[in-house]
């Protein structure tokens, strides 16, 4: 759970509870995300901030052997935490977790005290993949509340009415957003790109849907797709369709449709990529590469966390070299690169700094 596998055609986007739903929860009506000015203190005076759970309360930056400075930012000991995003300029994370219930739910913290914002309270269904807009306004997600999975959003700042944004039969995960503003702050183009299911093919496609009028369009196949910072590029993970299925990392234009594989492995999956706020590099987690995880013939988890620059070629640097499985990286507004470590069967969200290298402007990419 939380994870994406490394030879996976046949298993999903990532490990999700397996658990069925156990309720069908009416449904909000589709509707288009408003349209208009900004306020970005407008949310923040009525936010239900909150003691939360990130304990022990005077060891919230911990730091750890391995290589960047490592710090621990949940300190479950029951459930988990899963699929983390950063607050594009507050210093928040959003997570998914099983803090409260068997099935995850939303939750928002600031990184730097225990204030936490518990955003969904449902015990029936299970809710992942929480991704900000370019502003932080608004949270999209995927939940199965519906039977299968789909795709809602809610105000980021406050707790209010999950709004749903698709509703086919298949199932939809892994929002990433993209848009676009005028001067005053109006949104000029908004759209979320994420992956289906293709229920005929069993494949999983890569799909934008325009917000601004409920228009979908297929793109290519792939999985966990993020959006480049600013840009028109999407990068995702896709299968190979001979010998051994392991995952690559490709990115594709959604303009051109033109694709560019970045990396790749003989005997090993690289998955869960995302972009660096620059869009120079794209972090990563391997699957099988490691001794550790090659002893314990381990192609179902995250490996270690590493670093390509965004125009493909060699591994750049690796973020970390422990026995632990890791993935989902997000690299946050901070500089710093947040992901999930699991130690003894439970999930935690950790963070990394990037080494130096990355920001000498001799190695950047051109």
């Amino acid at each position: 759970f939380g994870t994406m596998v490394g030879v996976p055609a046949m298993r999903p986007i990532r490990l999700i509870l397996a658990i069925a739903a156990t309720a069908l929860l009416a449904s909000c009506a589709p509707r288009t995300p408003a349209v208009g000015d900004y306020d970005p203190d407008r949310y923040e005076t009525r936010a239900a901030w909150g003691n939360g759970l990130l304990e022990p309360p005077h060891e919230l930056i911990v730091h750890s052997p391995f290589p960047g400075g490592a710090r621990q930012h949940t300190f479950n000991l029951l459930g988990g935490a899963y699929s983390p995003d950063f607050h594009p300029y507050r210093n928040r994370l959003a997570f998914a977790a099983t803090f409260h219930t068997e099935r995850p739910g939303l939750y928002i913290a600031q990184v730097d005290n225990r204030q936490l914002m518990r955003k969904t309270v449902d015990p029936t269904a299970s809710y992942l993949f929480p991704k900000f807009n370019p502003r932080g306004d608004l949270l999209a997600f995927a939940s199965d509340r519906n039977g299968n999975w789909d795709l809602f959003y809610m105000e980021a700042g406050r707790n209010t009415a999950p709004m749903q944004l698709t509703a086919g039969s298949g199932d939809e995960m892994h929002p990433t957003w993209h848009e676009r503003y005028d001067p005053e702050g109006r949104v000029l183009d908004r759209k979320i790109a994420y992956c289906m299911k293709n229920e005929l093919s069993g494949d999983w496609e890569v799909w934008v849907l325009d917000l601004l009028t409920m228009t979908p369009t297929y793109i290519t196949k792939g999985q966990a797709p993020e959006w480049e910072p600013g840009g028109a590029r999407l990068v995702f993970q896709r299968a190979r369709e001979r010998d051994m299925p392991w995952y690559g990392i490709w990115t594709v234009d959604t303009d051109t449709l033109m694709e560019s594989e970045i990396v790749s492995g003989p005997d090993w999956g690289a998955v869960t990529p995302c972009w660096s706020p620059d869009g120079r590099y794209i972090a990563f987690a391997t699957v099988h590469r490691s001794p550790a995880a090659r002893a314990e013939g381990r192609t179902w988890k995250g490996d270690d966390i590493w670093v390509v620059d965004a125009r493909g070629g060699n591994l750049t640097a690796q973020l970390t070299n422990d026995d632990d499985p890791d993935s989902d990286p997000v690299w946050a507004a901070d500089g710093r690169v947040y992901f999930v470590k699991e130690q003894e069967g439970v999930q935690n969200i950790w963070s990394v700094a990037p080494p130096p290298i990355l920001d000498d402007p001799a190695t950047a990419p051109e």
